[in-house]
């Protein structure tokens, strides 16, 4: 069968083609015992790639060719051009991808030892109770099991962090979608004939665990490195280095520690953007391996595939590095959806839309019941009509300084009052506050976002849901966490 994806072929690429195709034909011829025809349901992968900001993929618009697999998926698919999350990084957004519950209401936090209340049912309960196989290939870490994610998955597949940080040659050695693609397609090979929801998670574009900033293996690794680049920046400063090093950047500016702009020159900055990119790359060549399995495996044409992310990435764009702030870079995240008949291919969607939307809209899409507890919005009249009503409704992005984005404007309050405002129409990259020239804008939009706070309080105390597990993580769990840089840095350590 011919594939449209991976047809721009490298020489470095045979190998891992080679070995993909002996992989997918041994799947296929020992995956006997299955019915004789598929059933006719539609099932449903879900792909999150973390830490992926949209306007880093050329059909967002970014100038370098760092998704030709990605960029032609959304061809076939629907994109949604203002599609924006509900705040807290990797655990809450992602709990909140799962049960369509706003993170103030399922109560899922980094920090406070809590996992996902038996009460609440998810996206995976739900498919598994309307007769379909569920399984989930995870990169651990905030997406441990141990946080309720596991919860209506036949098959949880957590990978815990294989040594400590500093103690690993690479990374990639044993991790990301090089491990867990393959562990999927296995399971996929092996329920093809049924109805199937599939969920991926990678932190292949994250922040690294070992030396530099972010890695990909090679080809893709300095991809994007000018050739001229002459710094001697590997990845380490006074024993930091990593994930590590951009925490410290943070808390330095934030602790106004003398000297933290001098952590990165702008030629600095600009390798690591190009290693991010790199890695980038990396994970939209897996991806093209996915489409084209899906294909091999004959369950595309009644598959609905979904990719998105949890929150992206930060680069100075605001003064800070990793995704600790609300801005565009950190809030904005890629959505597109491919119909198995390809449906709408084409078509990009400007309406804005959440995180919370993608439960009621996989249920809507598959014909399950709907969860009367989801707080989002089914995309498919959306997708159909461009015009279709109730998606101007405004988006509470709950951490830290919290905002609330619409479609033309966004605002981000502190100590319980606007503080500022950007006009997205000639600023979507907000950086012209513009609190002063529109206050009654802001005060408008506040008096929204504490509408929706208490909202989202009536919605907790309803479903009553409060008593939660606790979410235990074995050590190594906790070492890839700080090894991802979700820990403070050491305050022993002198700046550099």
């Amino acid at each position: 069968m011919k594939h449209h994806f991976l047809r721009r072929g490298r020489t470095g690429f045979v190998l891992i083609l080679f070995a993909q195709a002996v992989f997918l034909l041994t799947v296929a011829c020992g995956s006997g015992g299955l019915e004789e025809s598929p059933d006719s349901s539609l099932s449903v992968v879900l792909v999150s790639i973390d830490t992926l900001r949209a306007d880093h993929l050329g059909c967002y618009g970014y100038e370098r060719p760092t998704t030709p697999n990605i960029d032609y998926f959304a061809t076939e698919g629907v994109l949604f051009e203002q599609n924006v999350n509900t705040g807290g990084g990797t655990l809450p957004v992602h709990m909140s991808m799962l049960t369509s519950l706003a993170p103030t209401v399922h109560g899922v936090f980094p920090g406070n030892g809590r996992a996902l209340a038996e009460g609440h049912t998810t996206l995976a309960e739900a498919l598994h109770d309307a007769g379909y196989a569920t399984a989930a290939f995870v990169d651990g870490g905030y997406l441990s099991g141990n946080f309720g994610f596991s919860q209506g998955f036949d098959l949880y597949f957590d990978r815990n962090y294989k040594g400590v940080m500093g103690k690993i040659e690479s990374y990639f050695d044993d991790g990301g979608l090089a491990e867990l693609l393959p562990r999927a397609l296995g399971w996929l090979s092996r329920h093809r004939k049924q109805p199937f929801f599939l969920f991926l998670h990678t932190y292949d574009t994250h922040s690294a665990v070992t030396r530099l900033p972010y890695e990909s293996p090679p080809p893709f690794l300095n991809k994007y490195v000018a050739s001229g680049y002459s710094g001697s920046f590997d990845g380490c400063r006074a024993s930091r280095c990593a994930s590590e090093l951009l925490l410290w950047h943070n808390q330095a500016r934030r602790d106004e520690v003398p000297g933290p702009n001098e952590l990165f020159t702008d030629e600095e900055m600009e390798y690591t953007v190009a290693l991010y990119d790199g890695a980038i790359t990396y994970v939209d060549h897996q991806i093209g391996l996915l489409l084209a399995a899906l294909e091999d495996l004959e369950v595309a044409q009644r598959t609905l595939v979904v990719l998105t992310s949890d929150h992206g990435e930060e680069f100075l764009d605001h003064g800070f590095l990793l995704h600790d702030q609300n801005y565009e870079e950190v809030a904005r995240v890629p959505l597109i959806l491919r119909f198995p008949d390809r449906s709408h291919a084409g078509r990009r969607v400007a309406n804005l839309v959440s995180t919370l939307d993608l439960l009621p809209f996989i249920l809507d899409a598959t014909g399950a019941p709907p969860l009367p507890q989801a707080m989002g919005l089914s995309l498919l009249p959306l997708v159909s009509s461009p015009s279709a009503g109730g998606f101007e409704r405004p988006v509470h992005i709950a951490s830290g300084r919290e905002k609330l984005r619409t479609r033309h404007w966004s605002m981000l309050a502190e100590n319980n009052r606007p503080a500022e405002l950007y006009s997205l129409a000639d600023d979507p990259t907000e950086q012209g506050n513009r609190i002063d020239e529109y206050p009654d804008v802001a005060a408008d939009l506040f008096d929204q976002l504490l509408e929706i706070r208490s909202h989202e309080i009536d919605v907790r105390d309803r479903l009553g849901f409060t008593d939660h597990e606790e979410a235990e993580l074995a050590p190594e769990e906790l070492e890839k966490l700080r090894a991802l840089g979700y820990a403070e840095p050491d305050p022993a350590l002198p700046p550099s």
